[in-house]
């Protein structure tokens, strides 16, 4: 196989992990971050402007399982498009 497949939360298409970015909250952390391997509730995004446009609060609060305040929000799409950037120039 290919690897394992994740789902992301603003399209709910599946897809191999690699191609998507894991955002999750650690308990202690005070906002998202873009980590694989952190521990926690994951939501994983793809790093797309499609995607990003069309996640919303409450994606990542169901993901989360906790509330999310629009700070919070704003700083789950900053990491996800710092995350987006980062990849762009590996490639």
């Amino acid at each position: 196989g290919g690897g394992p497949e994740r789902t992301c939360i603003a399209c709910r298409t599946a897809g191999p992990a690699s191609g998507l970015v894991r955002l999750t909250w650690p308990t202690g952390v005070d906002r998202p971050v873009a980590d694989r391997l952190a521990p926690g509730r994951g939501a994983w995004l793809h790093p797309t402007e499609s995607c990003m446009g069309a996640l919303r609060p409450g994606d990542l609060a169901r993901a989360f399982r906790r509330t999310i305040s629009p700070e919070g929000f704003g700083q789950a799409l900053a990491v996800a498009v710092r995350r987006r950037v980062i990849q762009a120039f590996k490639r």
